[in-house]
């Protein structure tokens, strides 16, 4: 995932204005997401509990890095209106 991670920030350093690579930059960290909360959903079994644990969520799984990624796609396509929506 680092991999893919630095590769889409470079391609976005050279090509800040491409709305392609903003939408699958977006669906990297969408997709990542699924799979951590799928791995943590395996490990603690089908009877999840709420506890102290769900409410210390990381970065990573509370939605914070996408809600991220589409305010910079913002800031660097800010004339697309289409592309907000």
């Amino acid at each position: 995932m680092q991999g893919a991670r630095v590769l889409m920030q470079r391609a976005l350093r050279i090509n800040p204005t491409s709305q392609d690579l903003w939408i699958q930059n977006f669906c990297l960290e969408l997709h990542f997401i699924q799979k951590l909360r799928g791995r943590k959903e395996i490990l603690q079994g089908t009877t999840s509990q709420n506890n102290d644990d769900d409410e210390k969520t990381t970065d990573y799984t509370s939605g914070k890095i996408p809600i991220i990624v589409y305010k910079n796609a913002i800031d660097n396509i800010p004339e697309d209106i289409a592309f907000r929506m």
